[in-house]
């Protein structure tokens, strides 16, 4: 099961502005560039509420979670090869504020590259920010494109962010340290050297587009009792959704139960043996939700968060769409492993979630 929750707050602080803030910018920015001798660079802010998934966690409705960390890029430029990230907890409370980079004058207002709290004239402890520098998780900005067929390559490009937070976000929940968010920034290194690094964009949670920072929290809670049903022939089976309706509201959670059947049928006067709805797909069976429109996966595959399961009715799928945007169109996956061999199906109807 999942549940996507978006930032509270966010905000991009500049080295080389000192006291702008940037709290309502529609765009985050990580940059180091090189002029003369000043070596100018940024670091994104962001904070969430895990208060619902505290809560849900000591009442047991979510048992042993993952936690990813989803930031969309919108432009990239001078990158070097093999870019990576730091994500650091940041130690102090700060203030989003209501300024912008295009402002002319700096703003009165929120965090700052000198100011946790502009407003309050209070200072970070060290300019920059204040972080706990124990406990860090790397994020690998490049992906490897599969164009070797085409090009006789295999092809390194820059990529959205996508990272396990997992450990930050226990000691969070745990009370160990506070949760004052997290700072993404470059290494300490890349930051002081001599070398410019070029810029990388991401779309803010004030953007009018659909790519948000998100988390996605990961539990298992499938259950999968096959009573009385056999497993069907993975090389002959045929997946496709059985109860699926056109609309669902976006608060809404259901069920949609999957048939399986024979792809090609053997013939037979028997109806139990010609839709073959005594069969099931095995329990190394997952599923994943993508924007219909774009192709954006919403809801990757993941061997915990996203288990298909089972009943005496069938396999099916269990959704909530708390945090999904409405007005928009999704298709589910569906990703099969039998024998270390994957099989992927896109199911053909889709379905819009609306408010």
């Amino acid at each position: 099961m999942y549940q996507i929750l978006y930032p509270i707050k966010d905000s991009t602080i500049y080295s080389y502005r000192p006291l702008l803030n940037t709290g309502k910018d529609q765009l985050l920015e990580i940059s180091k560039v090189v002029e003369q001798s000043d070596y100018n660079f940024s670091r994104i802010l962001m904070q969430f509420d895990f208060a619902y998934i505290s809560e849900s966690i000591s009442t047991g409705i979510i048992v042993n979670p993952k936690f990813y960390f989803q930031m969309y890029v919108t432009t990239a430029n001078n990158q070097q090869d093999y870019t990576y990230l730091y994500l650091y907890p940041i130690s102090s409370s700060w203030t989003e504020g209501t300024g912008t980079y295009d402002e002319l004058v700096d703003a009165a207002n929120g965090v700052t590259w000198d100011y946790n709290k502009r407003e309050l004239t209070s200072l970070w402890n060290a300019s920059g920010s204040d972080y706990l520098s124990e406990y860090v998780i790397t994020a690998s900005m490049w992906e490897t494109e599969n164009v070797f067929q085409s090009t006789g390559i295999y092809k390194d490009s820059i990529s959205d962010l996508n990272v396990d937070i997992t450990d930050i976000v226990q000691l969070w929940l745990s009370g160990s340290i506070n949760n004052n968010g997290f700072i993404i920034k470059r290494s300490d290194n890349e930051e002081i050297d001599i070398e410019s690094y070029g810029s990388i964009s991401f779309y803010s949670k004030d953007t009018h587009t659909i790519y948000s920072p998100r988390i996605v929290t990961m539990w298992d809670n499938s259950s999968f009792n096959t009573g009385s049903m056999s497993q069907i022939d993975i090389n002959n089976a045929y997946v496709y959704t059985r109860n699926l309706k056109e609309k669902y509201n976006w608060k809404e959670k259901f069920r949609i139960y999957l048939g399986v059947r024979q792809q090609y049928p053997t013939s037979s006067f028997s109806v139990s043996d010609k839709m073959q709805l005594d069969k099931y797909i095995p329990s190394s069976s997952y599923y994943s939700i993508v924007d219909s429109l774009t192709g954006d996966i919403i809801i990757p595959f993941d061997d915990i968060g996203t288990k298909i399961s089972c009943d005496e009715r069938g396999n099916y799928i269990s959704l909530t769409l708390d945090g999904f945007y409405p007005e928009r169109f999704y298709t589910i996956k569906i990703k099969i492993i039998n024998n270390d061999i994957e099989t992927i199906t896109t199911m053909p109807i889709s379905f819009k979630v609306i408010k």
